[in-house]
């Protein structure tokens, strides 16, 4: 009747238009909808584009050098951003060789990363601040507990190398296995975490740091659970026996190297089968 008020009713040709306009008004509305979501997911990329360049931004360009001693390290998110992370720094103007960090944050995308990153963050502040490793772990943990959900926490390695002593002093809170490969039997030592994840605890109970001698060929493989969890189209994880083998096969190379043949193996096992979770390393060799 308002498309035609002196009809008084409806026939067919209205009946007719009107369902082509009601067509028409659905395609324009389904047309507005896809836009609205295009739109949605251009800013939520080009946030995680700039979470991503945030995160990998503070990674060093280049290691500090550290006589006696060949590193390399490897990080590859399985999202834009990821929630693991590294750090080398130089600690010689203390006197104390290189300062050895790899944190993995529960999950992986903007919120791990940001957890990571804050992490990172506070080492180097500590640093500054001539913190000690029980120092740094103890307070590092407390602000965590503040700043995370109940539900999440973070594991992390937190050591000193020593090149005069050929010593590393760590705490490992939550992160393991840790793999001590030794030249003189070509045998792989595994060490577990040292005390609970980070954020969790107020109290962290906390031992003095466990020491790692390393002698010349020795390798200390720091790796977030992301390699040794890596699953296969057959639902078989990585593990550590095949990690090991690798490590083994390359273990007379240079850190490098070692990390190539390690990831190599690593897509190998994979076979095509998508990475779920991030993967670090750090690879410590003294030559």
């Amino acid at each position: 009747q308002l498309l035609n008020p002196k009809k008084g009713h409806f026939d067919n040709e209205d009946e007719n238009l009107c369902e082509v306009l009601a067509s028409q008004a659905a395609v324009v509305i389904q047309r507005a909808r896809l836009l609205e979501e295009r739109l949605v997911k251009l800013r939520l990329e080009r946030d995680l584009d700039l979470a991503r360049q945030i995160q990998m931004g503070v990674l060093p360009e280049s290691l500090p050098p550290c006589d006696g001693y060949d590193l390399a390290v490897f990080s590859r998110p399985a999202d834009e951003a990821g929630g693991d992370i590294y750090d080398v720094v130089d600690l010689s103007d203390r006197r104390e060789g290189l300062l050895l960090l790899l944190a993995d944050a529960t999950g992986h995308g903007i919120g791990p990363a940001l957890s990571v990153t804050q992490v990172r963050a506070m080492v180097r502040v500590a640093l500054r601040l001539d913190a000690g490793l029980d120092d740094l772990l103890v307070h590092i943990n407390r602000q965590l507990m503040q700043d995370l959900a109940a539900n999440r926490f973070v594991t992390a390695f937190f050591g000193v190398l020593d090149p005069m002593a050929n010593l590393v002093s760590y705490h490992a809170p939550g992160q393991g296995p840790l793999l001590i490969y030794r030249a003189s039997d070509g045998s792989c030592e595994w060490r577990d975490a040292t005390t609970f994840p980070l954020g969790i605890v107020d109290d962290l109970p906390l031992d003095p740091p466990e020491t790692v001698a390393l002698h010349v060929g020795d390798l200390l493989v720091l790796l977030t659970d992301g390699f040794y969890e890596y699953q296969n189209p057959q639902n078989e994880q990585m593990g550590k026996d095949r990690v090991a083998e690798a490590i083994r096969l390359a273990a007379k190379q240079s850190a490098s190297q070692i990390l190539d043949k390690l990831m190599a193996e690593t897509v190998a096992f994979a076979q095509d089968a998508p990475q779920l979770d991030d993967l670090t390393a750090v690879i410590i060799k003294r030559v």
